[in-house]
C-alpha cells in the first residue's frame, strides 16, 4: 500500500468480525456521502445482508476516508430491531489490530463515523 490509499487492519482478525454478517443475501444499498479529502468521488460505501428466512439482517458501512468523520444515517430498515452496533478502529492505517467498541446513535438517529473505520449494524425480525 505504497500510496497509503486503503487500511491494514489484521485481515484475519477482521474476516472473524464480519464473515458471520454476510448473510445469505446481499440487498441493494444506495450510499450517498461526499467526496473524500482525497479527491475520491465517495468516502463512504455500505453494504446490508439478509438471512434466507428474513428473521436477521446486517448492514456494513465503511468510511474510507483518512481524515474526515462522517454522519451515516440508515434507513429502510424499519421492520428490524437493531440488536447491536459496532465500530471498528485502528490507529492508523497500517495497525496490526483494530478496536471494536459499542457505536451509539447520535440524538438525530444516525452514527458517526470516524476517519477509516467500519460500522457493523444487525438487526432481527420476529
Amino acid at each position: 500500500n505504497a500510496d497509503g490509499s486503503y487500511t491494514l487492519m489484521a485481515v484475519a482478525q477482521l474476516y472473524k468480525q464480519l464473515a458471520p454478517l454476510f448473510y445469505d443475501s446481499a440487498l441493494r444499498v444506495t450510499t450517498s456521502s461526499p467526496a473524500a479529502s482525497d479527491g475520491t468521488a465517495y468516502s463512504v460505501r455500505g453494504g446490508a445482508f439478509r438471512s434466507a428466512d428474513g428473521t436477521k439482517a446486517a448492514v456494513m458501512a465503511v468510511n474510507r476516508d483518512k481524515l474526515t468523520p462522517y454522519l451515516l444515517n440508515v434507513k429502510g430498515v424499519g421492520a428490524y430491531t437493531r440488536l447491536t452496533a459496532q465500530l471498528l478502529t485502528a490507529t492508523g492505517q497500517a495497525a496490526d489490530s483494530y478496536t471494536a467498541a459499542t457505536a451509539v446513535a447520535g440524538s438525530t438517529g444516525g452514527y458517526t463515523l470516524p476517519p477509516l473505520s467500519i460500522l457493523l449494524l444487525t438487526y432481527s425480525h420476529p
